[in-house]
């Protein structure tokens, strides 16, 4: 099978990043999801297609009381080979000593998520039981391809409290020509320091979560210097020729004054 990097070194174009939820719209489920909650069941940390019927993936960090109000370095990260390698990993520290992946390949269930297109990653916290919280903290997202411009930067830091608004912010992929690029054939990686908050056997609504997303959106205009028309050209250059001619034609003047013999000393 040929590389699939070999395809897509060529992509070009500029990822937007901490993009608000208002200037985005269209905005329709695609590619994954992933995301991190803590509870006394099975599944803490998530990974799984846009539908969540399908090739669900889950494991256990622990029990509430072990995980509240503890930080968490959470990676997410898309990477683009060959074959079976062909993945989004998941990646949670679990305790100094260790740390838990899941990892969604291209041969399970026969589904390949890099064959469903997202042009942009939505990262969302919410808090819904009394006394719970959703804290992150020193985002980074980096790129594969040097090709792709990051603008923008992402919030240091985010918190969601209980009864307080959800939180959104977005990272979006557009080609040079202005299109929706696809993130799923692009190598990228995305980790935060998450903490969350919860008591009881609560937690599974309370969540930091990262999933793809197709949408529209338009980056803000950049002020540019004006390009004057043809007409504005020409006549600055018509000026200039004058101006260089009419001092030509003085130096020879005067030099021929110099050169004159009833020139007096």
């Amino acid at each position: 099978m040929a590389s699939i990097l070999t395809t897509v070194q060529s992509i070009a174009g500029t990822v937007y990043l901490g993009v608000s939820p208002s200037q985005v719209s269209n905005v329709s489920a695609a590619g994954f999801g992933a995301g991190y909650s803590i509870s006394n069941g099975n599944s803490d940390i998530t990974l799984r297609p846009a539908v969540p019927t399908l090739d669900y993936r889950h494991a256990d960090l622990g029990n509430v009381a072990q995980l509240s109000g503890r930080s968490i370095h959470l990676t997410l990260k898309n990477v683009v080979s060959n074959g079976f390698d062909t993945g989004l990993f998941f990646e949670a520290a679990a305790s100094p000593n260790g740390q838990k992946t899941l990892t969604w390949r291209a041969a399970i269930s026969g589904i390949l998520p890099q064959a469903v297109p997202y042009s942009a990653i939505d990262l969302y916290s919410v808090a819904t039981f009394l006394g719970s919280a959703v804290q992150f903290s020193s985002p980074k997202f980096t790129l594969a391809y040097p090709t792709i411009a990051l603008n923008g930067s992402l919030p240091p830091s985010g918190l969601v409290n209980h009864g307080s608004p959800t939180s959104d912010s977005y990272i979006v992929f557009l080609n040079d020509d202005g299109s929706k690029g696809n993130l799923a054939s692009v190598g990228w990686s995305f980790s935060a320091d998450v903490t969350i908050t919860a008591s009881g056997t609560t937690g599974d609504v309370t969540k930091f979560e990262l999933s793809g997303k197709t949408l529209n959106y338009t980056p803000s205009s950049v002020a540019t210097a004006a390009v004057p028309e043809t007409s504005t050209w020409v006549m600055g250059f018509l000026a200039l020729g004058a101006v260089v001619f009419l001092v030509s034609r003085r130096t020879k003047a005067n030099a021929d004054v110099l050169a004159s013999p009833d020139r007096v000393a």
